[in-house]
């Protein structure tokens, strides 16, 4: 038995304001996550012993380049559904002014 559901079209200026406050709220746990990785990294004789590898750096510490790639990476996938949404609605503003000529 085939069941036929009907198609929903991607409402593009909904999607670019949603993926924009995710990205949003990507950059500003990868800030806050930075700030507190840099009051937990190794100071003073503590840089040295982990430069040596005698000392492993914290966990945090290590996973901010991640984290920071992540944001980055939604911010750019944002910043590529803003710039689709907004060249969709100025193609149909396009034609809804230019007249048709044939039909």
């Amino acid at each position: 038995m085939e069941t036929s559901q009907p198609t929903r079209r991607l409402d593009h200026k909904r999607l670019s304001e949603s993926t924009g406050a995710i990205a949003s709220l990507a950059s500003g746990v990868s800030v806050l996550f930075g700030l507190i990785a840099a009051h937990y990294a190794p100071h003073g004789l503590g840089r040295f012993a982990v430069a040596l590898h005698l000392h492993r750096q914290p966990l945090l510490v290590r996973m901010v380049p991640l984290i920071a790639g992540v944001a980055v990476a939604l911010v750019t996938a944002a910043s590529l559904i803003r710039f689709y949404s907004w060249w969709r609605e100025r193609r149909s503003e396009h034609e809804e002014r230019e007249p048709k000529l044939f039909g």
